[in-house]
C-alpha cells in the first residue's frame, strides 16, 4: 500500500474527529440552551420572562435575570443558522471519520460493504451541501441587519424560511436522482465515498471503460464542488465587499446627513436620573422605541464587531472550499491536482467545525476575559461554551467572584467609552428596569474626593451611587456608562 494513502487517511480522520467534537459539542450547547430557557418560560418564573416591547413603570424594583436575554433557536436568527451549519458540518465530519472504512478500492481497511459505501457518501454530500447553502445565509443574515436593518423576526420570515425550504429540497431532489443513478460510489483517492463512477477511476486508468453512471456522477460533481461553492463564495464576497464599503469606507468618506444623525439620536436608549435626597433609592426604566426597525442605526462598536465575524467566517469558508473546488476542477479537465492539495484537503477541509466554534464564541469570551481578567482566556471561552455562546448567562454569583467593573474605578473618558455588552449578534432593542440604590457619590465634573468608585451598570444587575444632577445613560444591546463629559448633561 502507498505510504501517501497512509498518511492522508491519517490526516483525514485527525482533522475529521477534531470538527466532529468541535460541532457537536456547539449544537449541543445551543440546544441545552433553548431547552433551559423554554423550560423557564413554561415555569413562568418572573415578569422580566414576559414581553420584550412591555413598558415599565418607572416605580418598579427587581433584579433583571440574565436568563431572560438569552439567545436561542427560538429568537435568534443567528444562532439558528449558526445551529445549521454546526449540524451539517458534524455529518459531514462524521463521514470523513468513516471514510477509510466505507470505500471499496484502495483502503486496507475497507469493510468491502457497497450499501456502507453509499451511506458514507450521503453523509458526505449532505453534510457538505448544507454548509456551501448555510454559509451564504449567514452572509445573508449580517446584511439584513446591518443595511437592511431587518428584526429577528423580519430575517426568518422575508430570507431564512425561503432558505431552508430551498437547502432541504436540493438535497433530497440531487441525492435522491444520485440513488436512483448508482451515483455515490468510492473516490479515486480511496479515502471516502462520494460522487463517483464505476469503476473506480475508470476515467483516470487508460483502456478501463466507465459504467453508465460516468455522465450523471460527473454532473452531480461539477455542480456540489465546483458550481455551488464558487457561487457560494461570490454571494459571500460580494455581500462582504458591500458592506464594507457602505458601512466602514463610506462613512469615512461621507458623513452622515442630519437626517441620520436625528433618527440615531432616537433609536439611541436614554436614562435619566433625576434629582433625589441624600440616601433614597432611585429606580430607572429604560424605555425603548416601539417604532419599526426600519429607522434602527446599530452602534458603531456592535457593527464592527459584527463586520469582523462575518469576515471570520468567509475566511474560514475560503480556507476549506477554494483549494477543494480547484482540485475538482483540475480532475474535470484532465489536469493532474499537485500532492500538496490532497493534503491541505485533508488537513483544512475537516476542520471547518473547530474554526465555526472559536469564532462563534470569541466575541462573547472577549466580554467576559475584560469583565473578569484573573480568568485565563481557556476558561472564559469554555464558560461561554458550556452557557450556549451568551456570555450574558455567566454571573458573579456562577463564578464566585466580583466582576473588575465593580471595582474599577474609571476616568471620565473610560466611562464614555466602555459599554458593558459584547453579545453583537442580538441587537434587539429591549425594554427593562435597572435599580439603582444610592450608596457611592459623584457630580458632574466627575468622581469627588474622599468618594468610592463608581460600580458599572450591566445586564444582569444594577448600579450604586447617587446624583446631584440629572444624568443621561446611553445604552444598545446593554447598559453602557454614563457619559460625564460637559456637554451630556441639560
Amino acid at each position: 500500500m502507498n505510504k501517501s494513502w497512509y498518511i492522508a487517511a491519517s490526516l483525514q480522520m485527525s482533522s475529521a474527529s477534531i470538527s466532529f467534537l468541535a460541532s457537536t459539542a456547539l449544537v449541543v450547547v445551543i440546544l441545552r440552551t433553548t431547552f433551559l430557557y423554554s423550560l423557564k418560560q413554561k415555569e413562568g418564573a418572573s415578569s422580566n420572562n414576559s414581553s420584550k416591547r412591555k413598558k415599565r413603570s418607572s416605580n418598579s424594583r427587581g433584579k433583571r435575570d440574565a436568563s431572560s436575554k438569552a439567545r436561542t433557536l427560538q429568537n435568534s436568527a443567528y444562532k439558528r443558522i449558526i445551529f445549521c451549519i454546526s449540524l451539517s458540518d458534524m455529518i459531514q465530519s462524521l463521514s470523513s471519520l468513516m471514510g477509510p472504512f466505507a470505500v471499496t478500492f484502495l483502503s486496507p481497511w475497507s469493510l468491502h460493504q457497497k450499501g456502507f459505501c453509499t451511506f458514507d457518501g450521503l453523509l458526505l454530500v449532505v453534510g457538505s451541501t448544507g454548509v456551501l447553502f448555510y454559509s451564504p445565509l449567514l452572509a445573508m443574515y449580517y446584511y439584513c441587519k446591518l443595511h437592511l436593518n431587518f428584526s429577528e423576526e423580519e430575517i426568518f420570515h422575508k430570507v431564512e424560511k425561503k432558505m431552508h425550504f430551498v437547502t432541504v429540497a436540493f438535497i433530497i431532489i440531487l441525492n435522491a436522482y444520485a440513488l436512483a443513478v448508482d451515483a455515490i460510489n468510492s473516490a479515486t483517492n480511496g479515502t471516502g465515498c462520494t460522487y463517483a463512477a464505476t469503476p473506480t477511476a475508470c476515467r483516470m486508468i487508460p483502456g478501463l471503460d466507465c459504467d453508465d453512471n460516468e455522465k450523471p456522477a460527473l454532473a452531480l460533481n461539477v455542480i456540489t464542488a465546483i458550481i455551488i461553492p464558487f457561487l457560494s463564495l461570490f454571494l459571500i464576497v460580494a455581500l462582504l465587499s458591500f458592506l464594507l464599503w457602505k458601512i466602514t469606507f463610506r462613512e469615512k468618506i461621507l458623513p452622515p446627513s442630519s437626517l441620520d444623525t436625528i433618527r440615531e439620536r432616537q433609536q439611541e436608549r436614554t436614562i435619566e436620573l433625576a434629582d433625589t435626597p441624600s440616601g433614597d433609592n432611585v429606580n430607572i426604566s429604560i424605555e425603548t422605541p416601539t417604532s419599526p426597525r426600519k429607522n434602527a442605526v446599530p452602534h458603531n462598536a456592535y457593527r464592527k464587531e459584527m463586520m469582523l465575524q462575518l469576515v471570520c467566517y468567509t475566511l474560514v469558508f475560503c480556507i476549506v472550499y477554494i483549494v477543494y473546488s480547484v482540485t475538482i476542477l483540475q480532475i474535470f479537465l484532465n489536469r493532474q491536482p499537485h500532492s500538496a492539495q490532497y493534503y491541505w484537503i485533508q488537513t483544512c477541509g475537516p476542520l471547518q467545525g473547530l474554526f465555526n466554534i472559536l469564532i462563534f464564541n470569541r466575541p462573547d469570551a472577549r466580554v467576559l476575559k475584560y469583565r473578569y481578567p484573573e480568568l485565563s482566556w481557556m476558561r472564559a471561552f469554555w464558560l461561554v461554551l458550556v452557557n450556549g455562546g451568551d456570555s450574558n448567562l455567566v454571573t458573579d454569583e456562577s463564578l464566585g467572584v466580583k466582576s473588575s467593573l465593580d471595582n474599577a474605578k474609571p476616568d471620565s473618558n473610560q466611562l464614555r467609552h466602555l459599554q458593558v455588552s459584547g453579545n453583537e449578534e442580538d441587537d434587539d432593542f429591549e425594554s427593562h428596569n435597572v435599580h439603582i440604590s444610592s450608596k457611592e457619590r459623584f457630580s458632574h465634573n466627575g468622581l469627588q474626593e474622599g468618594e468610592d468608585s463608581l460600580n458599572c451598570v450591566n445586564v444582569s444587575g444594577g448600579t450604586n451611587f447617587q446624583s446631584d444632577v440629572p444624568l443621561q445613560f446611553k445604552a444598545y444591546g446593554g447598559v453602557q456608562i454614563p457619559d460625564m463629559s460637559e456637554d451630556s448633561h441639560p
